[in-house]
């Protein structure tokens, strides 16, 4: 059984086992425990977004061109999610949000890029997967 820890400081090293017990298909890409942009502190949440290309690999997220990891997790179309990174990723952009560090919600929050172009409809595999890792 999986149990939360409020308490927890560090890297996300424990999302294969939470991500797993929530139902899902796993992946985890060459090197994910070490792959990051320094470490993180206290995690506060997760970011949400969309990759815009609806066929886009895990390499892409974990190794991009000009930001390195972008990304700790990937979400393919039939719903299998991959671990890219455990370490700060750049993902978050600007922004503020109460509590949270303004223009730097890279380093307390997880951040998700699902497959998907923005237009075309999401599978509903990919669908229920994107429920349950919000969840977990």
């Amino acid at each position: 059984m999986v149990k939360p820890n409020p308490a927890w400081r560090g890297d996300p090293t424990f999302l294969p086992e939470v991500l797993r017990y929530w139902g899902l298909t796993v992946h985890e890409f060459p090197g994910w425990r070490d792959r990051g942009h320094g470490d993180f502190g206290a995690i506060q949440g997760i970011m949400v977004h969309h990759i815009g290309s609806n066929s886009y690999p895990p390499s892409g997220i974990a190794r991009h061109p000009s930001l390195g990891l972008c990304s700790q997790l990937h979400l393919a179309r039939n719903g299998d999610v991959t671990i890219c990174g455990a370490g700060i990723a750049w993902h978050a952009g600007r922004g503020w949000y109460a509590g949270w560090p303004t223009n730097d919600a890279n380093r307390v929050s997880i951040g998700v890029e699902p497959e998907g172009d923005g237009v075309s409809a999401w599978p509903k595999q990919q669908m229920d997967a994107y429920y349950r890792l919000c969840a977990a």
